[in-house]
């Protein structure tokens, strides 16, 4: 069979029964498990326990570590493109 791209897309892939594992699920489309996570945030919260919600925002530690990293990630880098 030949290469055909438009044949990988992931609304080409209707009937492949990984489409979760491989996070190709489209916008709207039900799960194959019927897994809800919003479910499971909800019962959470009915229950009293508090939903974790990562902070994206950038800190002075984040700043630190990128500084003390920058270096050898240049020297990795640099040696890299050396060889």
């Amino acid at each position: 069979m030949a290469y055909d791209p438009q044949q990988q897309r992931p609304e080409e892939q209707a009937l492949n029964n990984n489409r979760e594992a491989l996070n190709i699920r489209q916008p709207g489309e039900i799960g194959s498990t019927g897994f809800d996570w919003e479910q499971v945030r909800k019962a959470r919260e009915a229950s009293g326990r508090k939903s974790i919600v990562p902070d994206p925002s950038v800190g002075i530690k984040d700043l630190g570590l990128s500084a003390v990293s920058a270096p050898f990630d240049a020297v990795s880098g640099l040696t890299q493109f050396a060889t």
